[in-house]
This record gives structure tokens, C-alpha cells and sequence, in this order.
């Protein structure tokens, strides 16, 4: 398990790290694409259609991450109150719906990187090809449907094992002063 975990956090760093990466660059792309519009009015050409391209990378390099340090969103005041097995067969059963969803949108993404290299798909000032931008999609989608497979995985062992139930409570606490703070 613990090398499983160790996998898993590597994978989702990496993604997490292109991400931040992306958006240190965007930053720094941004301000001098209004520096140089603002200061001798030639703004960078396409810086639109990059700056949404870099975006669209970096949101879904971060999913994984947020996943692995349980950082995403959890509205749990009904599965909160549960008593401990059925809080975890209902984080495994929604673990499971959200794999399914992480997967077909990876599915999607391959379709639409197909289409989008047959039909010769490209931005409209900068004639960028889109497929690229629709395989780091599917990659980061199916790191993000592997790391939540992982997580449904482990909360279905911790219903019957008391040491994987304690190491899944542990995140919990993560995740509730992540809302704290």
C-alpha cells in the first residue's frame, strides 16, 4: 500500500508541478503582454488564444494533484455524521462515479484530439493545431481517474481493515482543515 501511495503522490506531483509551472509562466506572460500593450501599445499577438491554451493544460494537471493532498471540494454534512464503514462505502461508491467520470471524459478527449488532427483543428490567429492540447487533456485525465481509482480502492479496503481505515480517517482531518483555513 505504502508503495502504491508513493507512486500514486509521484505521479500527481508531477502533474501538480506542471501546473504550477503553467501558471508561473502565464503569470509572467500576462503582465508582459500588458506591459508591452499598455506601455508602447504592441500587445503580444495570440496572447489570448495562449493564455487560454496554457490554462486549459494547467486546470487539468492540477485535478490529480488536488485529489492526492484532498484539496477538491467535499460537502459532507449528511456522509460526516455517518458512523465509520458506511462514510466509507459511500467515498468508495462516489470514488467510483467520479473515476467513471474522469474516465469518459479521458475517452472524450481522445475522440475529440481525433477529430480535431483529421479536421486539421487550429487556433484562429496563431494557426496553432489543437490535437496537442487534447492529449495533455486525456493524460491528465486518466492521471486523475488512476489517483481517484486509487483512493476508491483504498476506501473499500478500509471498510473491512482497521489500519487502512485509520490511514483513510487521517485525510479526512486533511480535508476538513483545508476547509478550516
Amino acid at each position: 500500500m505504502k508503495s502504491c501511495d508513493k507512486i500514486i503522490g509521484q505521479l500527481a506531483g508531477a502533474a501538480g508541478m506542471a501546473a504550477s509551472v503553467g501558471i508561473f509562466f502565464l503569470m509572467i506572460f500576462i503582465v508582459l503582454d500588458v506591459f508591452l500593450r499598455f506601455t508602447f501599445n504592441s500587445p503580444i499577438m495570440g496572447s489570448y488564444e495562449l493564455v487560454e491554451r496554457g490554462m486549459f493544460c494547467a486546470i487539468f494537471a492540477s485535478f490529480a494533484y488536488a485529489q492526492t493532498e484532498k484539496a477538491h471540494i467535499r460537502i459532507d454534512f449528511l456522509v460526516g455524521k455517518l458512523p465509520e464503514k458506511p462514510h466509507l462505502f459511500f467515498d468508495f461508491f462516489f470514488g467510483i462515479l467520479s473515476t467513471g467520470t474522469a474516465a469518459v471524459i479521458a475517452y472524450a478527449a481522445v475522440l475529440q484530439a481525433q477529430t480535431a488532427f483529421a479536421s486539421h483543428y487550429t487556433t484562429s490567429v496563431l494557426r496553432l493545431s489543437l490535437y496537442p492540447f487534447y492529449w495533455v487533456e486525456f493524460v491528465c485525465m486518466l492521471v486523475f481517474a488512476i489517483t481517484l481509482l486509487y483512493d476508491s480502492v483504498k476506501n473499500a479496503i478500509a471498510i473491512f481493515n482497521p489500519r487502512v481505515a485509520r490511514e483513510v480517517k487521517a485525510g479526512w482531518s486533511v480535508s476538513s482543515e483545508n476547509t478550516r483555513n
